[in-house]
């Protein structure tokens, strides 16, 4: 499990709405079912986003905006970006 999942489980437990964003569609059902079984009360949504294409980004926050309504908190749970940045200075 990892640091976005047990989050989103915690935010959950303690009665949040989870709402995930991720590229890979089969790691979001997966992290859904995980969140669902864990807090059964939670309504938790998915969106596929391309975290680097800020349009994709956009689209996904407006979509999930549209269906869920506002965002209260927004975790920021992005290693890939960090780490590449970490890598350019790197070299």
């Amino acid at each position: 499990m990892g640091i976005g999942e047990k989050l989103a489980i915690t935010l959950a437990k303690a009665g949040a709405n989870p709402i995930l964003f991720s590229r890979t569609e089969v790691k979001l059902r997966s992290t859904a079912e995980a969140v669902k079984k864990a807090a059964p009360n939670a309504k938790v949504s998915y969106f596929v986003v391309d975290i680097q294409n800020y349009d994709s980004v956009k689209s996904a926050v407006d979509q999930a905006v549209q269906q869920c309504g506002d965002i209260d908190i927004l975790v920021n749970n992005v290693w890939y970006l960090i780490f590449s940045i970490l890598l350019s200075i790197h070299h």
